[in-house]
């Protein structure tokens, strides 16, 4: 709880010394690597996901071929 707190005063008190409107320059290439990270992010989750599944579907396979193979002996 002290460590929330804390966040959120030092966030309180940062926002009050920030300047009300800031000047950046965006370069031109900017739009063109934001697609870029963006793209490389939704692949990236996508091979993950794919993974994570691969993984729990060997593991379920493994699990159903050992209680059919306990059950068969039986």
């Amino acid at each position: 709880m002290h460590k929330i707190f804390f966040s959120i005063w030092t966030l309180g008190l940062w926002s009050c010394f920030a300047p009300d409107s800031a000047f950046a320059y965006v370069d031109p290439g900017m739009g063109a690597l934001l697609w870029q990270l963006i793209l490389a992010g939704i692949f990236g989750a996508a091979f993950f996901v794919d993974k994570i599944r691969q993984w729990f579907r060997a593991r379920w396979d493994a699990l159903c071929k050992r209680f059919k193979s306990s059950k068969d002996v039986s």
